[in-house]
């Protein structure tokens, strides 16, 4: 399976990064993309390994969610005639989930 980011996705991942950088430093930001590696590697052996995430159940597809770091979720869905897992949204897990939810079936 090949991996896929939708463009609010990568914009919100390298965003996440930046501010770990800024506010925690290098290391920080080291760890949070060697988190994001492990979850990459992860979905492509295992793509249904995140949970189904009920919130999004009105979507037309099927989305499932990823806790890769402490604070943030990877929201993906697969698309099986494709091979691919598109990574449509990253969550901060933080903030109320039903307006990111919200965010993400706007910006389908």
């Amino acid at each position: 399976m090949t991996i896929k980011w939708a463009q609010k996705a990568e914009s919100a991942w390298y965003k996440t990064l930046q501010k770990i950088n800024d506010d925690f430093g290098y290391h920080s930001a080291f760890k949070f993309r060697k988190e994001t590696t492990a979850a990459i590697k992860q979905l492509k052996k295992f793509p249904k390994s995140g949970h189904h995430e009920d919130l999004l159940a009105c979507a037309d597809k099927e989305y499932r969610g990823l806790l890769f770091s402490e604070y943030n979720k990877m929201i993906y869905y697969i698309a099986e005639a494709e091979g691919a897992i598109h990574i449509d949204d990253i969550w901060d897990t933080r903030r109320e989930p039903k307006n990111q939810a919200n965010e993400t079936i706007e910006n389908q």
